[in-house]
């Protein structure tokens, strides 16, 4: 079975959309649209993977620190996403995924034919 520890997790940053000119900052990460996958690998060497895209808002209000733009780091962006979004839930909701993959729940609706 997938865990949070024998699942390996790969989050890309793909785009930013960024204020031109706001503020007298140039380029201002408004959102980041960002992407994870989660592959989980069984003792058969079958792979397991659940992804998902996402976006986040960034606050843009009292500014502090600012990094222009050609200066940040993919760590610095992730702890932005991280301000807005649980990753550890995102992550345990891949592993889950990925369980249901590995051991499919039973149907929860069905469609049958009339019993008459």
């Amino acid at each position: 079975m997938a865990t949070l520890e024998n699942t390996v997790f790969q989050l890309t940053i793909n785009n930013m959309i960024v204020y031109t000119d706001k503020d007298s900052y140039q380029n201002l990460v408004k959102t980041v649209f960002w992407s994870m996958t989660g592959n989980y690998t069984d003792e058969t060497g079958k792979v397991f993977t659940a992804s998902a895209s996402f976006s986040s808002s960034i606050n843009t209000e009292n500014i502090e620190n600012f990094i222009p733009y050609d200066q940040l780091t993919k760590d610095l962006v992730v702890g932005w996403i991280s301000e807005t979004t649980n990753i550890d839930d995102v992550e345990t909701s891949f592993v889950n995924n990925i369980n249901d993959q590995i051991n499919p729940p039973p149907p929860s609706i069905a469609v049958l034919p009339p019993p008459f």
